[in-house]
């Protein structure tokens, strides 16, 4: 049985830059896009770690996001299927279900 990757609370500290991560494969450097975020373990104390994610992810200092473990780069990655909705991240506004404006 295929158990699914667990996702983990992070907060931003850093926007998305250029980093360079070893690749375990082949055991040389690459450039990546990647964040700095602290990341909300369950059983250990708070971790500012680097955490990989494609040139299309945008995120902003202090925002949360959800994070993997990639196995076979053995670094963290962004969880881009969870999405986030707020003010900022929907077009036309943000409402509740009874037609409020969230905003």
């Amino acid at each position: 049985m295929i158990k699914p990757k667990e996702k983990v609370p992070a907060r931003v500290t850093q926007i998305v830059q250029e980093h360079t991560v070893i690749d375990p494969a082949n055991n040389q450097r690459s450039p990546q896009k990647a964040y700095r975020a602290v990341i909300e373990f369950v059983r250990k104390p708070p971790e500012e770690r680097v955490i990989l994610c494609s040139s299309l992810e945008q995120v902003e200092p202090d925002e949360t996001v959800f994070v993997s473990f990639h196995t076979g780069m053995r670094q963290y990655q962004h969880n881009s299927y969870t999405t986030v909705s707020d003010c900022q991240h929907c077009a036309g506004g943000f409402y509740f279900l009874n037609g409020t404006s969230a905003e």
